[in-house]
């Protein structure tokens, strides 16, 4: 499984764990450009990827008061339920 979160993120899995993965480009020694995945996280749920994934975006956050803290997480919670609409 690979699904495009945002940016450079994606859920990858195996047969055992869903990873948080980060997609990099690097060169080959030929010049070709070449992709491959960083894993940030991995857990036995697709929740328990989420919650972190929320995690993450609230530490990224430059809120300086508490006020501003709670809409970003509120914006966050907003932004992960847009994505995960049926």
């Amino acid at each position: 499984m690979k699904v495009h979160i945002e940016d450079d993120l994606y859920i990858t899995s195996d047969e055992r764990q869903f990873c948080l993965s980060q997609l990099r480009k690097s060169m080959d020694k030929e010049g070709n450009e070449k992709e491959y995945f960083v894993h940030l996280g991995f857990y036995s749920s697709l929740g328990g990827l989420i919650n972190d994934f929320i995690k993450r975006k609230i530490k990224e956050t430059p809120s300086t008061t508490l006020c501003e803290l709670l809409q970003e997480v509120r914006n966050i919670e907003a932004y992960v339920k847009s994505k995960v609409q049926i």
